[in-house]
């Protein structure tokens, strides 16, 4: 698996040189670039790469969820939730931005802001029923109760 992540750099990385000028690359390369940099636990690289998309198309939902993974990977939760509720407001209907909300608020320790996510999390998730499942068992331990 790491090594589809290393290719896959290199095809984006050919793709950059396609493009000309890096400042100027389509955002989603540099997008793709950033995740695959957090697959590798190549953080700097993930964080520069998802900035540079970014400032290309700040109101991308995608990218900011990006970036929110990686601030979440170096354990900087306040600053990833920020990225991961600007992801939601930019693309409502995308249940990896509200789950990743759900489990940002759950580590800061926010209940009842991590139950509402939760709720709409499942939701949300209509095709993956294991994944509707593991975000109940997070209802139930978190005791969110109805709503």
């Amino acid at each position: 698996q790491r090594g589809d992540f290393t290719r896959a750099l290199m095809e984006f990385q050919r793709a950059l040189e396609l493009s000309g000028d890096r400042a100027t690359a389509p955002a989603s390369i540099h997008n793709h670039m950033a995740i695959s940099f957090l697959e590798l636990k190549r953080l700097d690289e993930a964080e520069a790469s998802a900035r540079r998309a970014l400032q290309a198309r700040p109101q991308h939902g995608g990218t900011n969820n990006t970036m929110g993974e990686i601030l979440y990977a170096r354990q900087d939760y306040r600053a990833a939730l920020g990225y991961f509720l600007r992801a939601v407001a930019l693309d409502p209907y995308a249940p990896s931005n509200t789950y990743n909300v759900a489990v940002t608020y759950e580590r800061l320790g926010n209940t009842p802001e991590a139950c509402r996510h939760w709720r709409r999390y499942i939701a949300l998730e209509v095709r993956d029923s294991a994944a509707r499942d593991s975000a109940a068992k997070h209802v139930a331990v978190l005791a969110c109760g109805a709503r």
